[in-house]
């Protein structure tokens, strides 16, 4: 099962590109296989009329020195005039695509023993401005 770890607060320049709801439910079945929690993280944000060439959105972990709840998804804060357009790309694809990306690792999972400190596998996505895309990458 899935649930809210924490929440960071955000400037009203900044918005987050998901809701905590929206983002279980878009993972269906295999959120509610796997145990993890959600982090809206803000120590990266991006500042005030700052312009970046990709902005990170989704960033999944796992943290085998969590054994409760070793899986973790980072969602990191964009600019709020981005939001309407990644909103829609995550709710359309990458959401779709984080939960396949899952579902095939959450049985490798097991292969990882307790106490070690490894944050693999793990996935980002991220939104690139020039692409106006989506791009997936092992972070």
């Amino acid at each position: 099962m899935i649930e809210a770890y924490k929440r960071d607060k955000i400037p009203s320049y900044l918005s987050y590109p998901l809701k905590f709801e929206e983002l279980v439910t878009s993972l269906g079945a295999t959120g509610e296989e796997i145990s993890g929690k959600v982090w809206f993280n803000a120590i990266n944000a991006p500042r005030q009329n700052q312009k970046r060439v990709r902005y990170p959105l989704i960033e999944t972990q796992f943290w085998s020195h969590r054994p409760e709840a070793p899986w973790y998804f980072l969602v990191n804060p964009i600019p709020r005039s981005l939001r309407e357009t990644v909103h829609s790309l995550l709710v359309s694809e990458g959401v779709g695509r984080l939960g396949e990306w899952l579902a095939a690792r959450k049985n490798k999972s097991a292969k990882y023993p307790g106490g070690l400190h490894t944050h693999r596998p793990s996935l980002r996505i991220s939104y690139v401005v020039s692409g106006g895309l989506l791009d997936y990458e092992p972070a």
